[in-house]
């Protein structure tokens, strides 16, 4: 545990569960003052009691990042109780999973307004605090922001807006706010959560198998923070599609192509046999 920090401050968005919820416990046992914020609060309440059990400082704050309002409480409930903000993680999102062509039109403008538009919003609203501690902002992606993927279109779309961004802030603010950009791959879900399917209904998110734990990417965040990297991707897996999406694109769209097909969810398949 490192406390030589002068009581640096971070916000994570989406932190009373899952990944960010373990973001926010490691950061708060590297000497972070955290703030978690999140829609659940009775998840939240029951998390930021568990962190001060465990010695660290936290300040819960209720609220939506698709709610400009609430985003804007969540800053001045940090500034007001700690005076500063340091690090910025954009934690908050929603998956889902679909075939585009069965998708409803207004899943991409929910999934958009949580995924991108909400760290858009956390992002604006912090940047005066983080400019005036050369600060960082952290964007918690998705091997899905690097190249398309397929039953997940909407989700694909907001994790790329994620990068485009990040890249843009990079080239306007230089040395003044770091930012930088975690891909991660397939990780161990809570057993509670949830994503969108098609239909925009929120059913279990269940998977037999996961290539990271939710520390494992809270390790990578803080390694992102510290070094003030520009990105990490994360597993083997990832780099090695991180490598072929650069290097070989025909090929892995290929792959995609025909991993689509073997699914048995491809457009141009019939189904139903």
């Amino acid at each position: 545990m490192n406390k030589n920090l002068d009581n640096k401050v971070a916000i994570i968005t989406g932190g009373s569960k899952g990944i960010g919820r373990e973001i926010a416990r490691l950061f708060g046992h590297f000497g972070y003052r955290v703030v978690i914020s999140g829609r659940d609060k009775a998840a939240m309440e029951q998390t930021a009691a568990r962190f001060k059990e465990e010695n660290i400082d936290v300040l819960p704050v209720a609220g939506d990042v698709t709610v400009l309002e609430d985003c804007k409480n969540l800053i001045t409930q940090t500034i007001d109780k700690y005076g500063r903000l340091d690090v910025l993680i954009n934690n908050a999102g929603k998956s889902m999973h679909g075939l585009f062509a069965d998708t409803d039109l207004s899943l991409f403008k929910t999934i958009m307004d949580i995924n991108y538009c909400g760290s858009v919003t956390m992002t604006k609203l912090a940047l005066p605090h983080l400019i005036k501690s050369s600060g960082s902002v952290v964007f918690i992606s998705s091997v899905a922001g690097l190249k398309g993927l397929p039953f997940a279109a909407p989700y694909s779309a907001s994790k790329a807006a994620l990068k485009s961004f990040h890249e843009s802030l990079r080239a306007e603010l230089g040395s003044k706010v770091h930012s930088g950009i975690l891909y991660a791959g397939y990780t161990q879900n809570d057993p509670d959560k949830v994503k969108y399917n098609a239909s925009g209904e929120l059913v279990p998110s269940t998977r037999e198998k996961f290539a990271a734990t939710q520390v494992d990417v809270a390790k990578a965040a803080l390694r992102l923070v510290r070094g003030r990297k520009r990105q990490v991707v994360m597993t083997l897996t990832g780099k090695l599609a991180y490598f072929a999406y650069t290097v070989l694109p025909g090929l892995s769209e290929k792959f995609l192509i025909w991993y689509a097909r073997k699914t048995g969810m491809h457009a141009g398949d019939d189904t139903s046999k």
